[in-house]
């Protein structure tokens, strides 16, 4: 019972950490578009950018567990769960919103978004593979420098160095697949029972938050160093903040867990909905609204209605049929 208890307790603040990461995604969507290009003036929008969603990564990755077997059957099943209802959700919304906009303003198909669609759960799909050949390599070889997450770190010094001669691997895999492996290697070799909850753990990354904060914006230096590093210096002490906090303190916010269990429907169907605000704005009202009350507003609005949405999608057998969702 213990044990069970201590798995439950688990699961709601990661489900709360989850709760908590889809608002800010929301709230990223909507000053984006409410702000169009100025937003990066404003440096605690650009703050919570260099982050947020390496949050994601990091703790989905926590929750990473290898059962063994066929890769194949592993990404199919990984397909099913990530790639088919982005499929799904996108020519749905997608399809009928540019359908609209070519009735109504008589524009083309928009076939530049056909390619560059809901990233993260394509990245996230591509970092569950790499990490399951890893981890399947570290088993094999039973050879402590080959583990996961010194393979990760090597791939993402290779990935960084082909960027600089123009060869990417798409998605953003360079620079978010590391913290999906450090999340996984966080859980796995107990650095959270051991470190999770030090208060000098927790200071030093506090001041660490600081530094990178002070190398990002040339508070205490004229030294401009890459978006990568500072992003880095950022979100690593940044995830032990959050798991302090979160997995200590924060246990009651049901709200934030029932968003967090329904994370990936809210994270699709919002995009779809904003994207079709956005058409009616431009087609028919023109409105320029830049205040951050209407866009706090906005951002809970938004996600409890893709969650309103995504909880009846779950509570009807055909749909979940249809979008391929566990019971």
């Amino acid at each position: 019972m213990l044990i069970l208890k201590n798995i439950m307790n688990r699961l709601k603040w990661i489900d709360n950490i989850k709760g908590f990461g889809i608002l800010l995604v929301v709230l990223g969507h909507i000053f984006v578009c409410t702000f169009n290009n100025t937003y990066k003036e404003y440096l605690w929008f650009d703050f919570l950018g260099s982050w947020y969603m390496e949050m994601f990564f990091f703790f989905s990755g926590f929750v990473y567990t290898y059962k063994g077997g066929s890769l194949i059957k592993f990404t199919w099943k990984s397909f099913k769960s990530l790639v088919y209802p982005c499929l799904i959700i996108f020519f749905l919304g997608n399809g009928i919103r540019e359908l609209l906009n070519y009735w109504w303003n008589g524009e083309t198909y928009h076939l530049e978004s056909l390619v560059w669609f809901y990233w993260f759960c394509k990245c996230l799909f591509v970092c569950r593979i790499i990490l399951y050949i890893m981890i399947r390599i570290h088993t094999k070889t039973n050879y402590k420098l080959l583990n996961e997450v010194n393979q990760a770190i090597i791939l993402t010094v290779i990935l960084v160095v082909l960027s600089k001669y123009g060869i990417e691997i798409p998605c953003r895999v360079k620079g978010e697949f590391i913290f999906y492996a450090l999340g996984y290697g966080f859980r796995r070799y107990g650095i959270y029972l051991r470190y999770g909850h030090n208060s000098k753990v927790l200071c030093f990354s506090i001041i660490g938050i600081l530094v990178g904060i002070s190398f990002r914006y040339n508070i205490l230096s004229d030294l401009s160093l890459p978006n990568i590093i500072t992003n880095n210096l950022i979100a690593l002490p940044m995830m032990v903040v959050i798991y302090h906090v979160f997995s200590k303190y924060v246990d009651k916010l049901n709200i934030l867990t029932k968003w967090g269990g329904q994370s990936l429907l809210i994270y699709l169907i919002h995009i779809e909905i904003l994207n079709f605000i956005v058409l009616l704005n431009a087609t028919f009202w023109n409105f320029q609204i830049q205040h951050a009350i209407v866009v706090l507003l906005g951002t809970f609005l938004l996600t409890w209605l893709s969650f309103s949405i995504s909880t009846n999608i779950q509570q009807h057998r055909l749909s979940r049929k249809f979008f391929l969702l566990k019971v």
